[in-house]
């Protein structure tokens, strides 16, 4: 065919469409009703002059008349955007769609869903943009950019299952690898998201779909069995990390380590020992900073009584951990009540008492752990205290002597020098724990005269009719020298304790001092009070208070519980009832009685202990209730009186849950302290 002859087929052609399109047109323009197109053409004059009030209602009654004329809805969306209302364009422009299915329509409503939808996105109204971008993509399920910024805002507003559905959605429409490659990226950033707020469910769930997704890599399933670990799915755990290739990667060794650890407590509470020390040892032995690791196994060993490998591990963890900050407070600290239990399950106090300065030591202004130092101190000179007498006894002064000096040492609050009245004998005990022998001047003008012989007797005080220097001197049953006075034997004694008419002496009545050695001094800041031990047992208690207005607050008690004790306790704290007014020991006594449960005096010195079952209260009142210048002749009664006084402003309270603490193996039910009160 030449060229002249294909040109004249191209003419006809064009000819053909263009009369086509002609056709077309006066086709729809023959199809509108008469009397909207009269209102289309009012519209367009009132259009044309700027007239848009009066060009909107003709344009909506055209709309009225005939719903499918495409130019009324594309005049209406204009005006409407020149009056700077583009929601009202962008609605108008939707029905115009729905109604007439125009393709014109359907271009401008997407134009304008975009850039309304834009204008919301970079406003942060992220509401109003995603209700529009889910308008454009149903236009255009093409449109990649919709999916991603709807995907960015669900995220935004913490709708994570939306965020992820719809860049599954896009994926399906468009099959474009940016949005499955997105998807998968930000899965894991909401995974990572979850574990870092420890929300571990929600991400086994969003790294469970990576998998689903044939996307995993060792970051995933590193992650992945992170996840597992916490919420105890250790055999999962396990079975994903050794999808890992890298597991030296140090995550990775993190990470397998945790998984260990966990397993091996697992274990441990399964009664599975050999198991569980396998695990505990492995993960050490990959990341020797796992704290529980150790604390399972010195509890392992501490139940077997293994003592050399619970030593072993102790030792070990304390060259790790014995710095707060390297750990949370709350693994620390779980981490330094398993050592110290440890080290009481040995009754080994001064290894406790010396672990318990060297925490204090890091962490000087705690409470809790100077509590616990003056705790195990009071405990340590209580022994001491007790193995002094039990040496005074037997006649073992020198042992006596070595005991008091370490009870003077570790509680010098409670145990002072001064007058001992024990089972065989008085004795002083000057500030430097050493017994006195000789004459002695108490500041109150009694003297006593101490034993210089050697034997059992040695430093006790002198009773009845002993010659001292030749001369005859009574002394009472407490050791104090007789003066001035009738003897029980019906002989008299002078202002100087000799007797009058004894061997060597006249009938006057001399009023020297009796012989003393050149070094005898008046010890003026020690002894009027006798420093006898007190009582540890559980005494009667006399009923001298009686208000019962006190009652344990259960929400104190039951953070005490899940602490392992609470310290530096106001009273308010403790006590419901208590709030300005103040309090005596018998009172805190008839509180704990209130609760059907034998109430027990643990400690009544410096610091006071009471318990019942399992719970002990220790109170600290700041300084002695005792008064120093009393001297105790009936050691029951001085108690009572003291537990009738009123405690000091400032005094602190704390508790204890120990089922050692009375032996009696029972446990306060807080339940029913709560019942009670009640009541």
């Amino acid at each position: 065919m030449n060229l002249g002859i294909k040109r004249i087929l191209f003419v006809m052609l064009a000819v053909m469409l263009l009369c086509s399109a002609c056709g077309k047109k006066a086709e729809k323009e023959a199809a509108v009703d008469p009397a909207a197109k009269e209102q289309l053409t009012l519209g367009d004059k009132y259009y044309n002059e700027k007239k848009f009030d009066e060009a909107i209602e003709a344009y909506l009654k055209c709309l009225e008349i005939d719903d499918k004329t495409v130019d009324a809805y594309i005049r209406l969306s204009e005006i409407y955007m020149s009056q700077e209302l583009p929601d009202d364009a962008v609605e108008i422009l939707e029905q115009g769609y729905d109604a007439t299915q125009d393709e014109n329509i359907k271009k401008l409503f997407g134009e304008r869903c975009q850039e309304l939808a834009d204008e919301y996105y970079e406003d942060e109204e992220y509401d109003g943009a995603i209700e529009l971008y889910q308008k454009l993509v149903s236009l255009e399920p093409s449109n990649v950019d919709a999916y991603l910024l709807l995907n960015e805002m669900y995220i935004a507003l913490e709708e994570y299952d939306s965020a992820d559905e719809i860049l599954e959605r896009g994926y399906e429409a468009t099959k474009d690898e940016k949005l499955l490659k997105t998807r998968y990226e930000r899965l894991f950033s909401m995974a990572e998201s979850c574990l870092e707020a420890e929300n571990y469910d929600e991400a086994v769930f969003w790294l469970e779909k990576i998998v689903e997704l044939g996307k995993e890599n060792d970051s995933t399933l590193i992650s992945l069995s992170k996840a597992y670990a916490m919420v105890e799915e250790y055999d999962k755990a396990m079975e994903v990390f050794e999808k890992v290739e890298n597991k030296d990667e140090e995550r990775a060794k993190d990470v397998h380590a945790c998984i260990l650890t966990g397993r091996g407590e697992q274990y441990y509470n399964e009664g599975k020992k050999d198991e569980a020390v396998k695990d505990l040892t492995d993960a050490i032995a990959i990341d020797p900073t796992q704290m529980e690791a150790y604390i399972t196994l010195i509890e392992i060993y501490s139940e077997s009584q293994n003592t050399a490998e619970a030593d072993k591990w102790v030792s070990r963890s304390m060259s790790q951990f014995m710095n707060p900050e390297s750990v949370s407070k709350e693994s620390f600290e779980s981490y330094i009540y398993t050592v110290s239990d440890y080290y009481s399950s040995k009754d080994d106090m001064d290894s406790c008492l010396s672990f318990w300065q060297k925490v204090s030591s890091l962490q000087p202004d705690n409470a809790e752990f100077k509590a616990q130092v003056e705790s195990y101190r009071s405990s340590m000179a209580d022994e001491s205290y007790s193995k002094a007498e039990e040496c005074l006894g037997n006649g073992d002064i020198s042992g006596a002597s070595a005991h008091f000096k370490q009870a003077l040492a570790l509680a010098p609050s409670t145990y002072k020098p001064g007058l001992i009245y024990a089972d065989n004998g008085v004795y002083y005990l000057d500030q430097n724990g050493s017994f006195k022998t000789g004459w002695y001047t108490a500041e109150n003008g009694d003297k006593y005269y101490f034993s210089t012989e050697s034997g059992p007797a040695y430093a006790s005080a002198y009773m009845e009719w002993h010659t001292i220097d030749g001369n005859e001197y009574y002394f009472n049953d407490d050791g104090r020298l007789l003066v001035n006075d009738e003897t029980p034997d019906g002989y008299f004694v002078g202002a100087d304790g000799k007797k009058i008419g004894g061997t060597g002496e006249t009938e006057t009545e001399e009023t020297d001092e009796p012989d003393e050695p050149e070094t005898e001094e008046t010890e003026a800041d020690n002894e009027k009070t006798e420093t006898k031990k007190p009582e540890s047992s559980s005494s009667g208690k006399k009923d001298t208070h009686s208000s019962g207005k006190l009652s344990l607050n259960v929400d104190t008690l039951k953070e005490a519980k899940e602490k392992n004790g609470s310290y530096a306790l106001k009273k308010e704290q403790l006590f419901d009832g208590a709030s300005g007014d103040t309090i005596t020991m018998n009172d805190v006594y008839d509180c704990m009685s209130r609760y059907g449960m034998k109430v027990q005096w643990i400690r009544e010195e410096a610091t006071y202990a009471l318990a019942m079952g399992d719970l002990v209260i220790w109170v600290f009142p700041g300084s002695s209730l005792s008064d120093d210048s009393v001297i105790v002749r009936d050691t029951e009664k001085y108690k009572e009186s003291l537990r009738q006084k009123p405690l000091p402003d400032g005094t602190t309270f704390a508790v204890k849950f120990d089922p050692k603490a009375t032996g009696t193996n029972e446990e306060v039910d807080l339940n029913k302290i709560e019942a009670v009160n009640n009541r």
